[in-house]
């Protein structure tokens, strides 16, 4: 992506990040609003919602919708204790 000039210094994004924007956006498309949008495990009966993350995660080369959780969030409802832990440490911190 440097090569190319896509880093954070000069737009402000990074390959990630921009494959970041793409699940959100293909989730979206999809009649999804992604965790990190503020989209709730609710929003829509959980087989098709299951069905939808699938779609998700093939266009971005994925085939378990676990994976693409990297790029939009997850939709779990308590975060797990290891979460739990490190945004206390992280809270502690500022």
């Amino acid at each position: 992506m440097r090569a190319i000039g896509i880093t954070k210094e000069r737009v402000g994004t990074t390959g990630h990040g921009l494959r970041d924007e793409y699940a959100e956006n293909i989730a979206l498309l999809q009649g999804v609003i992604p965790p990190t949008l503020g989209g709730k495990s609710d929003q829509i009966p959980p087989d098709e919602l299951r069905g939808k993350l699938r779609h998700v995660s093939e266009n971005l080369g994925h085939s378990r919708e676990s994976v693409t959780g990297a790029y939009y969030g997850s939709f779990r409802k308590t975060p797990a204790p290891k979460q739990k832990a490190r945004k206390s440490a992280r809270n502690s911190k500022t």
